[in-house]
């Protein structure tokens, strides 16, 4: 008759049957097998198929796996997943072509108010198991993640599981799993191959120099410790450049606020308000809207062309060697546009009005010679009439005109240019219609427009 054993493992999940029989034709029914398990207390695990196997088979004197514990599966750990590059490395474009593009290598990481940061996902509960004789098995819960919320970000759920942005900027992340936005971004070294072009959201430092070819943007202001080459900056705030801004013309800067820089060769800048040079401006094309202001020390501006909607207050402008240079303050394009309409249409009516006299006169003198005709008659009175009608158009024209001129004296009245030094020959002045060319020196001096006319006084 079969004899059944069973070994149990000492941490009760799996379980081995042996069956001793003689004769090895003995017969043993699998519920004769699944009865023994339940005898000794083996519930859980029970390996259906190996059962069927050691029965049917007669695999006798044999150990055989027949019952299996599960071990508990452990819950997943929290995690955090972040919506921008936290590794930081610096890795040029490839273009189409499979060239590389070493002037975008990411560099910055730009965000915008209420963008998405980072999203933590919870850890999980895991799956319990069970050992042989039924005792469950707890699973441990996967561990928690902490995000933190750094300067300018905050979490926009209440779980404190998504953070977003609270300002412009560009994002970062710092130990601990800090993220922060930080609205001022630093380059500690040239603006150059090594960091391709920089376009950030908020403000930007560079603490050295702007290289030849590259390219800065920032929605707010632009410091610049070194001198800028023949770069591109634009800045939705003021831009400074501690040295100068000098190359061959291939240069720009673009300011929606006011431009500070220590001297200028060259180069273009274009500011929203005024543009502020320590010592000279040397053949540059200058447009401020505001105030060009070159007066401290020696400010010079020499050659190029120069602009200022409001005034300009330079110490020099020009140089003993006539070098052609222009300075134009409160440009007046639109009521240019007018008064030439006005004075076209001027000049057409007085010559219709000067054929009109010549026909009424070549009338007059065949009444003379002829007497009157009614078909005369009927000319002279159309001529005369018309002569009428273009008069009455002239006297109106020609009160347009008065009233542009003093538009134009309204807009040009705040303005001036004011020459602490010297003038040189050479020099065009430009206030409103008005433009003054110099061809002899001229001493400290206030320039002003009046009725389109550029008028000089001494500065006391």
């Amino acid at each position: 008759m079969a004899e059944f054993h069973l070994k149990v493992s000492k941490n009760k999940m799996s379980v081995w049957m042996t069956v001793s029989a003689d004769d090895p034709e003995e017969e043993v029914s699998p519920e004769a097998i699944r009865d023994y398990l339940s005898q000794n207390e083996v519930v859980k695990g029970i390996l259906g198929d190996a059962i069927l196997e050691l029965a049917e088979r007669k695999r006798w004197n044999q150990e055989i796996l027949v019952a299996e514990g599960k071990l508990p599966i452990p819950g997943q750990d929290g995690e955090i997943v972040f919506y921008f590059d936290t590794e930081g490395k610096l890795s040029p474009k490839v273009l189409e072509n499979g060239s590389v593009d070493f002037h975008d290598l990411k560099i910055v990481h730009n965000v915008v108010t209420g963008q998405q940061l980072a999203k933590v996902i919870p850890p999980t509960d895991g799956v319990p198991g069970f050992d042989v004789l039924g005792m469950a098995l707890p699973a441990e819960r996967g561990k928690d993640t902490s995000l933190r919320a750094g300067i300018n970000t905050s979490f926009a759920d209440p779980e404190d599981t998504v953070l977003q942005a609270d300002y412009d900027g560009h994002v970062k992340l710092k130990p601990g799993f800090e993220v922060m936005v930080d609205t001022v971004f630093r380059v500690a070294e040239d603006v150059d191959y090594s960091t391709g072009d920089i376009d950030v959201n908020g403000d930007l430092i560079v603490e050295k120099d702007v290289r030849s070819g590259f390219r800065i943007k920032a929605t707010g202001s632009v410091l610049v410790c070194g001198t800028v080459e023949d770069a591109y900056i634009e800045a939705g705030g003021d831009v400074q450049v501690k040295g100068g801004f000098i190359g061959s013309g291939k240069g720009a800067i673009y300011a929606e606020g006011n431009v500070i820089l220590r001297f200028i060769h060259n180069q273009r800048v274009v500011a929203g308000l005024n543009i502020h040079i320590g010592e000279e401006a040397l053949h540059a094309d200058l447009k401020a809207g505001a105030a060009l202001i070159i007066s401290s020390g020696h400010g010079s501006l020499i050659g190029g062309q120069a602009e200022a909607k409001t005034y300009a207050e330079i110490c020099y402008v020009g140089n003993p060697k006539g070098v052609y240079s222009s300075l134009t303050v409160a440009r007046t394009e639109f009521i240019d546009q007018k008064m030439d309409n006005l004075l076209f249409r001027l000049s057409e009516a007085e010559g219709l009005l000067v054929s009109v006299i010549d026909k009424l006169a070549g009338i007059s003198n065949q009444i003379f010679h002829s007497g009157w005709t009614e078909d005369l008659r009927i000319q002279y009175r159309r001529h005369e009439n018309r002569m009428a009608v273009l008069n009455t158009g002239i006297m109106e024209l020609n009160e347009q005109v008065d009233a542009l001129k003093l538009e134009l004296d309204d807009y040009t009245r705040e303005s001036f240019i004011k020459v602490t030094r010297k003038t040189y020959p050479g020099t065009r002045l430009k206030i409103g219609a008005g433009m003054l060319k110099l061809d002899a020196e001229v001493g400290p001096s206030l320039f002003h427009s009046v009725r389109g006319e550029i008028v000089t006084g001494n500065l006391r």
